[in-house]
């Protein structure tokens, strides 16, 4: 026997080949669904707006590795010559649900980490009430000084 020229799942059965092609293609999706969901993963309640993922150099490097080194595996493992063909048959729709994944993922980012930022302004609150609630007339504050709503606002 030869070798075989070309990708790897040219060495697949044929009735496998199709099944292989479309876990890569999901693999690869959710690689890009994760890459964009762990860049909402550095604050505990910053938004991306507020606290910039791509101002962390170490992030955009790791994420950059992960996106190129899945699209490495896919180039690899259904080859180069079959890649272009191979995502022209998924159909339209599949795409758009990949992006929309991603605008989901930001959207519920943003939903938890409003709700975490007023649980946590609600807690700051509570705890800044008992601090000078026992302090009383000893306190170091000043009377008619306001609560900080976080340590964000500073």
């Amino acid at each position: 026997g030869g070798v075989m020229a070309g990708s790897l799942v040219q060495r697949v059965v044929p009735e496998a080949q199709a099944e292989l092609k479309a876990r890569m293609l999901t693999q690869w999706w959710m690689s890009i669904l994760l890459v964009a969901h762990s860049s909402s993963f550095a604050h505990r309640t910053l938004d991306e707006s507020s606290f910039p993922s791509a101002a962390n150099s170490l992030w955009v490097r790791a994420a950059a590795l992960a996106v190129a080194a899945q699209s490495a595996l896919l180039l690899v493992i259904i080859g180069p010559a079959e890649i272009v063909e191979t995502v022209a048959r998924v159909p339209w729709y599949v795409h758009l649900l990949g992006v929309g994944m991603v605008l989901v993922a930001s959207l519920v980012d943003w939903l938890v980490k409003r709700h975490e930022r007023r649980d946590f302004e609600r807690w700051n609150k509570r705890v800044y009430l008992e601090f000078t609630t026992k302090l009383g007339m000893h306190s170091p504050i000043e009377p008619g000084h306001m609560a900080p709503r976080s340590y964000l606002d500073e």
